[in-house]
């Protein structure tokens, strides 16, 4: 999984003589690439006055009323320019070019309910984009967002909390939500009575939702601070986890959601793995594999489970909560085919379970090699997916009938074909399902005759060491 846990100084892990474990996600652009510290005139694109339309400078005159306007204009201002497109680059570029971001972080230090909120609704809409959460860290704008969530009005703790989670997709504001102690704000947010998350919002009461909607903001927020492992060990010693655990369990998937994704992303630290399981977490992510209505949560539940199951216990929930039906299920769907990021974590989450005996034992029943096997036949499959699929069947293959079971699926020359690619995780697993292969005779001779053991001596030429030792 990518993340920039590295960028916090964490200490790498034990290299490991075992199968590469392999994930995909959607790329993620480094926070520390050239393209975030390019210049401002970079930033910018120069336009003929004559191709500059008329909003521009209309939004560039409310800045001005914003400015210099007494409160009453200021808000009257603030109002106006929400009514434009903020998403559109040239009014952005009219905010920036005129101070205008400045000038909207310095009303979150005011005593005016209406201007911070004001200001706030331009500001969460704005730093959707990369280049202006940049610019909302550099100009100091989280101690102000983490001040303001003391205040006690909702409507405006809802407000910093979704900035925070669009500014928080860069390491620098992460970690001054850290420095600024706002992590165990945003997480003192996810208390909420378990009535309400159970309760449809027509039942609910104006305040109810609120505080719903509230541990939904301070969710995501939490979701994008997760990315830093320091952070995430803050999280947990706020008491999160107990948190996000009761969250699970509410009907409002805004807030499962983030939710599952915030413990997902959490799941890469072995302290949180243990917590997951002790908090009885596993049964709940298990239910939600199954709401097809939203494939992103599903996503996170097969993920969290793949980084769960190192651990035997969990493995054992899993199975026990009918979690590995759901799971095979989905490897067989076209659907989940289309979805690259989901078949990666769903493929991934079958490998880490099938470590277990008795998992392998229910994964037979589903005929799990077959459908394993259907994904090799993809020449075009993305290769962080072949891999866990070749190290799901490596886990399989422990059991002599799998053997036979591949063979009879006509696996053999889908695996053998893998040497030829060039993605050393891939290539580090696939040695390791030929060497289960070859513990039957008339798999050898397959492998043999699709000359499998000239391409596995070529790897000792691999440049990358862990091929060459497996």
């Amino acid at each position: 999984m990518r993340s920039d846990k590295s960028e916090e100084d964490v200490p790498p892990e034990e290299e490991k003589c075992a199968l590469r474990e392999v994930i995909v996600e959607e790329p993620e652009a480094s926070e520390d690439s050239s393209e975030d510290y390019s210049s401002e005139e970079e930033r910018k694109t120069e336009k003929p006055k004559h191709d500059i339309p008329p909003e521009y400078w209309h939004i560039q005159k409310l800045v001005k009323y914003i400015k210099t306007g007494n409160q009453t204009a200021t808000v009257v201002a603030l109002c106006c320019l929400k009514d434009h497109d903020l998403s559109t680059e040239i009014n952005q570029t009219a905010i920036q070019e005129i101070g205008g971001l400045e000038i909207l972080i310095n009303l979150l230090e005011t005593k005016d309910l209406k201007c911070k909120i004001g200001a706030l609704e331009v500001l969460t809409e704005l730093s959707h984009n990369p280049d202006i959460r940049r610019c909302i860290a550099d100009l100091g704008g989280i101690p102000l967002l983490v001040k303001n969530l003391t205040e006690p009005a909702r409507d405006l703790q809802i407000l910093v909390a979704e900035t925070i989670a669009n500014v928080a997709q860069i390491k620098k504001a992460r970690k001054a939500v850290r420095k600024c102690y706002g992590i165990s704000k945003l997480v003192d947010f996810l208390d909420v009575n378990e009535v309400y998350l159970k309760s449809p919002p027509e039942q609910l009461t104006a305040d109810q939702r609120g505080l719903v909607n509230m541990a939904k903001a301070a969710t995501r927020a939490l979701w994008a601070i997760s990315r830093s492992s320091k952070n995430i060990q803050v999280m947990m010693k706020s008491g999160s986890v107990p948190l996000l655990a009761r969250l699970l369990r509410s009907i409002h998937m805004d807030v499962v959601v983030p939710a599952v994704g915030t413990i997902s992303q959490c799941a890469d630290d072995p302290g949180y793995q243990l917590a997951i399981q002790t908090e009885g977490m596993i049964r709940d992510i298990v239910r939600h594999l199954s709401t097809e209505e939203y494939p992103m949560l599903r996503r996170y539940c097969a993920e969290t489970i793949f980084k769960c199951s190192e651990n035997a216990l969990t493995r054992d929930m899993v199975r026990q909560a009918g979690g590995l039906d759901p799971l095979v299920n989905m490897a067989r769907n076209p659907k989940t085919k289309e979805d690259k990021p989901l078949l990666a974590a769903v493929t991934g989450a079958i490998w880490k379970t099938a470590i277990s005996p008795a998992n392998v034992e229910r994964l037979d029943q589903l005929k799990t090699v077959e459908t394993l096997v259907k994904l090799l036949e993809n020449v075009e499959e993305d290769e962080g997916v072949l891999s866990n699929v070749v190290g799901a069947l490596c886990e399989c293959l422990k059991f002599e009938h799998n053997r036979s079971t591949l063979r009879r699926a006509d696996g053999i020359p889908h695996l053998v074909n893998l040497l030829n690619y060039t993605y050393p995780p891939l290539l580090e697993n696939v040695p390791m399902v030929l060497r289960e292969c070859a513990e039957d005779e008339d798999s050898m001779r397959i492998i043999e005759e699709l000359d499998g053991v000239r391409l596995i001596w070529s790897l000792l030429k691999n440049d990358s060491p862990r091929v060459c030792i497996l």
